[in-house]
């Protein structure tokens, strides 16, 4: 946003056109927020839509808005001159309804040609199918059966054999047949029609060089299709700034990069010296995670504590044989550190302690912890995408929930880690993930803590020293 502010101050141009975006939406009110803060005096700013993340801001005497601040996913309907703008959101499918279709369409292909599950059940999941989708079809812009059975798919982890390959590429196309029928879409198949029509004959051509600039927040998960995107939208290919962390890239891993365009000057790389908000005591816990994804990809700076960050806690582990133990546990470490509390905690005013967030969306420990506090606590479950770029006052991570692609690991419990203002734990259970165990031995040990005697005994018998191998196998599958 100062970049934003600095780019007006230099350039009062009414023809000016500068595109905000991000992943997250609420980061997208928060960086309009920010936005209109510096630049209220310059432009006058307007709300469009405040569910889809929308705003525009204009310059006195221009017949056009200058900066738009939008969620990365309504581009297409907002800079569209064909029929995209018919699409409200109302229809379009969340995750879960996608899921659901895909689930009926393998089992419907596994019926009709015979396929054994028990072979084929490493990619015979509708989430590991969907995200092929995203970040190989439409991320590398593989469109071709000729082209997936014989792409490097850069960053998916396992290795896939060609017959493995034919499955997920004939469910795929089941897929995206079944959604023209209904007609239904997603947001990425939204996207990706959108992409193909940014070009000289296609339906948006229009909005091809149309942004002087573009700035883009949590870039880290971007495929090489959303930058193409973005080059097409911009009329000089060296006005795009992007911000983010590549070892936040739960999806993308160490192959996360930033494309260049023939004729493109150097990119400049300004690394931070450290997390201001980040609490130093966590920053240092989670040193080794940083290191192992600095080595796995050059040029990723190592975390480093910010000397004007808060102090913080030591990131807390607690250790419960069931739930509801667990839950009383979590209750009484929230009460005694609710100094760490930024917004404050009285409980003589009433005033309960927000932003606790349990990732990754174990829904159970969140209805326990909120049943015990007597609702004197406020605890959501969420999920590290819809929360990336932005930080909370108290992160719990559950660590007996699997995630897609193991090869993400690292990524995955970096981000979770960072993401507190405030204080962090790390909920153990008997049936806790045991690579994540892994990952847990090897953060830094002055900098953790145990919750009780308990714990201790779970952290000596089940962690302390079980880190020899960390990152997941990668075989290659039939």
């Amino acid at each position: 946003t100062e970049r934003i502010k600095l780019l007006f101050e230099q350039n009062d141009d009414p023809s000016i056109k500068i595109l905000l975006t991000t992943f997250n939406k609420e980061l997208v009110f928060q960086l309009y927020k920010w936005s209109k803060e510096l630049l209220r005096e310059k432009l006058t700013f307007k709300t469009i839509n405040k569910r889809n993340p929308h705003y525009e801001a204009k310059l006195e005497g221009s017949t056009h808005p200058n900066l738009y601040i939008m969620h990365f996913d309504i581009l297409p309907t907002r800079l569209t001159d064909s029929d995209f703008k018919k699409q409200n959101y109302y229809n379009v499918l969340d995750e879960y309804a996608e899921l659901l279709i895909l689930r009926t369409l393998i089992d419907e292909y596994v019926a009709e040609n015979n396929i054994s599950k028990t072979r084929y059940k490493h990619i015979l999941d509708p989430r590991f199918i969907l995200n092929e989708y995203v970040r190989i079809i439409y991320g590398m812009q593989v469109c071709t059966r000729k082209g997936y059975l014989n792409t490097d798919r850069t960053g998916r982890g396992n290795r896939l054999k060609k017959d493995s390959r034919q499955i997920v590429w004939n469910i795929i196309v089941k897929y995206l047949t079944d959604l023209s029928e209904y007609p239904k879409d997603s947001f990425t198949t939204i996207r990706h029609k959108y992409f193909k029509s940014l070009t000289p004959n296609g339906a948006n051509s229009h909005y091809l060089n149309h942004f002087d600039h573009i700035l883009v927040d949590e870039f880290q998960d971007c495929t090489q299709t959303d930058y193409e995107m973005f080059y097409r939208l911009l009329k000089n290919p060296d006005h795009l700034v992007v911000a983010g962390d590549h070892a936040q890239s739960v999806h993308l891993q160490n192959s996360s990069s930033i494309p260049r365009q023939q004729g493109m000057g150097n990119f400049d790389h300004i690394h931070l010296n450290g997390s201001y908000r980040l609490p130093m005591w966590v920053s240092h816990g989670v040193k080794p995670l940083s290191a192992h994804i600095e080595k796995g990809k050059k040029g990723t700076p190592l975390i480093q504590p910010f000397k004007g960050a808060p102090p913080g806690a030591r990131i807390m582990l607690i250790y419960g044989n069931n739930e509801g133990d667990l839950a009383l546990k979590i209750i009484d470490f929230i009460r005694i550190y609710n100094v760490y509390y930024a917004d404050g905690w009285n409980k003589s005013q009433d005033k309960k302690p927000v932003g606790i967030t349990v990732l990754e969306k174990d829904s159970n420990l969140c209805y326990h912890i909120n049943k015990k506090s007597d609702q004197t606590i406020s605890v959501y479950a969420d999920t590290i995408l819809k929360i990336k770029g932005l930080e909370k006052k108290c992160i719990i991570w559950s660590t007996r929930l699997l995630i897609d692609d193991e090869g993400e690991l690292y990524h995955h419990a970096y981000t979770i880690l960072t993401r507190t203002a405030g204080l962090c734990v790390i909920a153990l259970f008997d049936d806790s993930y045991k690579r994540f165990l892994k990952i847990v031995d090897t953060l830094e040990k002055d900098f953790i803590s145990h919750w009780d005697n308990e714990t201790e005994m779970f952290y000596r018998e089940n962690i302390l020293n079980k880190s020899k191998v960390v990152v997941a196998e990668k075989p290659e599958y039939d």
